[in-house]
């Protein structure tokens, strides 16, 4: 059908108007700039005769040539310009021709199936600017729409003609498309050709209408070629009606075939199937290439049943219920029914319709129903049952002889009455009897109930009654049927069997049973918590999968004891559960006899004692540790001893120096800070062990926890001339924890590098913040740390053996401790290294978090204005030698002092002196230091007065109870005198110091 002729956004479009001796192909004089045509045509050389055209009118006129063409395109236009004497070289030298390969270019600008807008203005950009600026306009003819059309890519098709457009207007375009007419003849191709016409200015038709010359003969044409669309769109309309019509009948018939809930198939004359629903297909259990296109007789489990049902049906029999027997897929068996009605062309059948009906449940039931018939009269005269039948209608009860000679009965003792039969079921049972067959027969449910009857010989015994009612076809029950056993001695065992099981079911231990060629034959719930396995995992299979392969000769030895009567008691081994873990177990093993007492089998008691030898284990190891531990604690306490009875006796010598004098002093005072911080660690390590530490947190800047931890390792870097270094953020890091347990955690790390770094080491101390957390790391190029040792290099009392010639005194707790405090902190630590030798490393991470409210108390003594170097403190000890060396001192600071012996003469003492501070023994007689603390609080003058206690319990319970009587400060003896000037100048001088202990 002729292309329709339509307007455009960019103006109406129009065709072509020829000469008027036109020869068939397009007219190019008048094609002006900024136009976007295109020809349909049925002959190719006419295409091509008209771009040759197109091309010669461009050259001539001065525009610059673009073609992006098919292969055999531009294979035919080059020859044709050869004819021609066109010489393309030199256009193309002077930038005037381009060729372009069309499915090369259109490969490169599709995204997919869409045209890339930036992919196709950047390959055109790169030729058109340059053309554009030395020849004006452009004359192009393009194939890779056409390509796209081609290829039933309409919308592609379209998007890439509305791009080209765009490039139009900017560059002077002469736009030239061409589309087969074949191509575009389609009914389904309307819309879509409509849509390509419009983004043209203007259309050529084909040949066969541009062959016209006379105006006359080309109006008539049109007028024919109009009628003719009109009515191929009336009969095309028509014809699209009925087809919608039969096809949605098609469809009804076909979805009412495939999904009918009856099997049905379609079979050949020679015996094929040529088609099945999707109900045949799942009976059979095939796909549709399993079943289509294969022999019926494949599909029967009788080969000469299925030759002999398609020979009654290839005689035109109509078969109604036609009984066969198929087989699935997957083997199994169906019964069916199968009715089959024949078509037939010439008295010939031409296929056959056959419907399957599945009654395999129904003959399997008909099956098992005489199968249970024939059982169930084997059973009763094999289980000495009985049975009855009750007629509820009559009020008559048929009774099996079995029944009756079960009860003792002769037979007809029973009579016709279920009366007779409920007299001798016991008092207390015929309620429950009545109230079940009941419920029954109202319910329409079995009833099942076991009751106690008496016996001919006046004896109870136990029955068990089942039964169920029949009912008539208005639902009315008319009968019952039942069956009744004589269970006595069942019951008995089963009492003894419940007790013996529920007693074996709680226990614990894994309780056993095995034959004696060693397979196991029963297996509790203890055995499977123990071993790991479930019962239908083990029964039946070989004890020794339980047992390890270097002691599988235990079995042997243990049966061929269990053979002889022997009973084995508490006999340590291991064994292996299902994971593969050994358990260490106590085996209890005793013999199963039968009733003639031979031994039958072995019954086992495993008992896990995995924890308890580990338990052990631990006990050793901790009693080993523990001797090592008061060996080194002798030790390191001796060893301060020595210096310090030297350091007395040089003191005591007349002759000695006053530089001596002062060495003396020093030495003394060093061994006596080692010694306190010996016990402090051990003290702290004890608090964190028990969980009874409390941190003292402020707001600080982790600088000046680092900065005092550097000044206590000092000593020990200095002394073997190791470099530290240091590498800390620019800008604080702040953080709340107790300043004095974080420098003691930093310096422990540095100093443990000293120890175990040679001479000239290198250490590192490195810190920086990680998100919400400040992380830093302590590292070295010692002795490094061995694998063996890594998993207990925290726990207390652990020193690496390749250390221990490098100790230079120390209890190994330092890590214990440090990890403690950090946990404390609520961070973590972590150590590395790469084996002996390599150095090691020490990450500590520390929460960022926010400090505590400090205490109303300590607000208000902040508030004090008046600062004083001097203050009035009072000392109470009942150790006279220890309170009259701490008053001396607190004398020689300046400071004006009183002592008092005990708690008394302390509390009268506070009332007439008023101290500013009150150095404070917690054991003191007559009253304790907790009591003194109290009532000074409870004073008016007491108030702000400074409270600090002295003793020698330091656990963090003790602080608290201190901070809970009034104290401001804890210190743990032997106290050090220069933390309490420290804490009294601050109390004084500048305000009030931090909570010490």
């Amino acid at each position: 059908m002729p292309p329709p002729v339509c307007g455009t956004g960019r103006g109406e479009m129009s065709i072509f108007r020829w000469p008027e001796e036109h020869t068939g192909q397009t007219s190019w004089s008048g094609t002006g700039e900024r136009e976007h045509f295109a020809q349909f045509y049925d002959d190719e050389s006419v295409l091509l005769e008209s771009v040759a055209g197109f091309v010669q009118n461009g050259i001539e006129t001065g525009a610059a040539i673009v073609l992006v063409v098919t292969e055999a395109h531009r294979a035919t236009l080059g020859r044709r310009w050869r004819s021609l004497g066109l010489d393309t070289a030199a256009l193309r030298e002077r930038g005037q021709f381009v060729v372009l390969d069309a499915a090369q270019t259109l490969a490169r600008i599709m995204d997919g199936d869409r045209p890339d807008r930036a992919r196709l203005f950047e390959l055109a950009h790169g030729f058109l600017a340059p053309m554009a600026g030395r020849h004006g306009r452009i004359a192009i003819f393009g194939e890779m729409v056409t390509l796209l059309w081609k290829a039933g890519r309409y919308e592609a098709a379209i998007e890439l003609d509305g791009l080209w457009n765009e490039l139009v207007a900017p560059y002077s375009l002469s736009l030239f498309c061409a589309f087969p007419l074949q191509d575009c003849a389609s009914s389904a191709q309307q819309e879509h050709l409509r849509r390509l016409c419009a983004s043209h200015t203007r259309i050529a038709p084909a040949e066969a209408l541009t062959a016209l010359t006379d105006v006359d003969e080309r109006m008539r044409a049109v007028a024919y070629l109009q009628q003719q669309a009109a009515s191929l769109e009336q009969a095309l309309r028509a014809h699209r009606r009925i087809e919608l019509t039969l096809g949605h009948r098609e469809r009804e018939f076909a979805d009412l075939a495939e999904n009918a809930p009856i099997p049905i198939h379609m079979v050949g004359p020679d015996g094929i199937i040529r088609w099945a629903n999707a109900a045949e297909l799942a009976l059979l259990g095939c796909t549709a290439d399993e079943y289509l296109g294969h022999h019926i007789g494949e599909f029967h489990a009788d080969r000469r049943a299925a030759d002999a049902l398609l020979a009654r049906i290839l005689a035109g029999e109509t078969l109604h219920e036609y009984p066969a027997r198929l087989r699935r897929r997957d083997g199994a068996i169906l019964d069916v029914l199968l009715s089959v009605n024949s078509h037939l062309e010439n008295g010939k059948v031409v296929y056959s319709r056959c419907y399957t009906r599945d009654v395999t449940d129904r003959v399997r039931a008909e099956e098992r129903l005489l199968e249970r018939d024939a059982v169930l009269h084997l059973a009763m005269r094999s289980a000495h049952m009985g049975m009855w039948v009750h007629d509820l209608q009559n009020d008559a009860v048929r009774w099996s002889a079995e029944l009756e000679e079960l009860c003792g009965l002769p037979p007809g003792g029973f009579g016709d009455s279920f009366a007779a039969f409920r007299e001798r079921v016991h008092p207390e049972d015929q309620q429950a009897l009545a109230s079940a067959i009941e419920d029954a027969i109202v319910d329409g449910r079995d009833y099942r109930v076991e009751f106690r009857f008496r016996h001919a010989n006046g004896t109870w015994r136990w029955m068990e009654g089942r039964g169920r009612a029949v009912y008539d076809a208005s639902g009315r029950a008319v009968r019952l049927c039942g069956i009744a056993m004589d269970v006595t001695e069942r019951k008995r065992a089963e009492e003894s069997q419940v007790l013996l099981a529920a007693l074996v079911e709680c226990s614990h231990d894994a309780i056993i049973s095995k034959t004696l060629d060693g397979r196991i034959s029963s297996w509790n719930a203890g055995a499977q918590r123990i071993f790991g396995y479930a019962p239908e995992e083990v029964i039946g299979r070989p004890i020794t999968i339980l047992i390890p392969p270097e002691l599988q000769h235990e079995e042997d030895q243990i049966l061929a004891r269990v053979e002889n009567g022997e009973r084995i008691e508490h006999y340590e081994t291991e064994r292996l559960a299902r994971d593969g873990r050994r358990i260490s177990v106590s085996l209890t093993v005793s013999p199963i006899r039968d009733g003639r007492g031979n031994v039958v089998g072995a019954s086992k008691i495993a008992r896990d004692v995995t924890e308890r030898k580990r338990a052990e284990a631990a006990l050793r190891e901790a009693d080993r540790r523990k001797d090592e531990f008061l060996a080194i604690l002798a030790h390191e306490l001796r060893n301060p001893l020595a210096p310090i009875r030297y350091a007395l006796t040089i003191a005591r010598q007349p002759g000695r120096t006053a530089q001596q004098h002062r060495r003396t002093q020093d030495v003394i005072e060093r061994q006596v800070e080692h010694m306190a911080r010996l016990l402090d660690d051990l003290l702290d390590v004890s608090r964190i062990t028990r969980g009874v530490m409390e941190l003292r947190k402020t707001r600080m800047e982790l600088t000046s926890a680092i900065a005092a931890a550097i000044e206590a390792a000092r000593p020990a870097l200095d002394a073997r001339r190791h470099t530290l270094t240091v590498d800390l953020p620019r800008e604080p890091v702040r953080l709340e924890a107790d300043a004095v347990r974080l420098a003691q955690v930093f310096s422990n790390l540095l100093i443990n590098a000293a120890k175990y770094t040679d001479a000239g080491g290198d250490i590192r101390l490195e810190a920086k913040p990680e998100g919400r957390e400040v992380v830093v790391t302590v590292s070295d190029n010692g002795i490094g740390i061995s694998p063996e040792m890594m998993p207990r290099l925290f726990t207390l009392f652990s020193q690496a053996h390749s250390a221990l010639e490098r100790s230079e005194g120390g209890l190994g707790i330092g890590l214990a401790l440090v990890r403690g405090l950090v946990n404390l902190h609520g961070g973590t630590i972590e150590a590395h290294s790469e084996g002996l030798g390599r150095g090691s490393r020490f990450v500590v991470r520390l929460p960022l978090g926010t400090a505590p409210e400090e205490e109303p108390r300590k607000r208000r003594r902040k508030e004090r204005t008046e600062r004083r170097t001097s203050l009035r403190v009072l000392v109470a000890d009942d150790n006279r030698d220890s309170a009259e060396c701490c008053a001396t001192l607190l004398q020689l600071w300046g400071h004006e002092v009183e002592i008092a012996h005990s708690g008394r003469q302390a509390l009268e003492a506070a009332e007439s002196f008023r101290p500013d501070a009150v150095v404070l023994d917690i054991g003191m007689p007559e009253m304790n230091g907790y009591e003194v603390a109290a009532r000074i609080r409870a004073a008016e003058w007491g108030r702000e007065t400074i409270l600090i206690a002295v003793t020698g319990w330091g656990q963090d319970e003790d602080k608290r109870r201190a901070m809970e009587a009034g104290f401001d400060h804890h210190l743990t003896k032997p106290i050090d005198p220069r933390c309490l000037e420290t804490l009294l100048r601050r109390e004084g001088n500048e305000g009030p110091a931090p909570a010490a202990s």
